[in-house]
């Protein structure tokens, strides 16, 4: 372990801190006190994991293996019925950073509707071929909720 230490999780204390094991048994094999049991500790690891990455920039775990916890975490909430209002699956983002400035923007921030649904490609953008064109230089991306700690999957990464 590095020299800072946990401040939501004792690693000595909990199994998904430290080289998390993600072969989960399946949900529907655990009684109600062993999810909500696994469910505490997948929430205290969770928290060390984003105060780790975001407030210390040195994370313990890879993000595929932060996405396995969250999701087991989301899994059991959901099987189970159990309490979320303190969880870590449903938070939107941390605490601000002292040393971060408040600003007043001059103009409301404008943000794109994801909701809208797509152009459909005309027949002059999509070429001959019919794939559509990219301007030479510039690459198609298609985003993905878990390959990002900053996606909609995750709250809080």
């Amino acid at each position: 372990m590095t020299s800072s230490s946990p401040r939501h999780a004792d690693p000595d204390e909990n199994p998904y801190v430290e080289a998390p094991p993600t072969d989960f048994e399946p949900v529907g094999a655990l009684s109600e006190d062993e999810a909500t049991e696994q469910a505490s500790l997948l929430r205290a690891a969770i928290r060390e994991h984003d105060h780790r990455y975001y407030l210390e920039a040195d994370p313990l775990i890879p993000d595929e293996t932060y996405d396995r916890l969250f999701t087991r975490l989301q899994e059991l909430e959901n099987e189970f019925d159990l309490p979320t209002q303190n969880s870590p699956t449903r938070r939107v983002g941390g605490e601000p950073l002292d040393e971060l400035a408040t600003v007043e923007h001059v103009a409301p921030i404008a943000l794109r509707s994801t909701t809208r649904p797509r152009p459909t490609p005309s027949a002059s953008s999509t070429g001959a071929s019919g794939r559509g064109s990219t301007p030479r230089g510039s690459t198609r991306t298609r985003s993905s909720t878990s390959a990002s700690r900053s996606s909609t999957a995750s709250p809080s990464r």
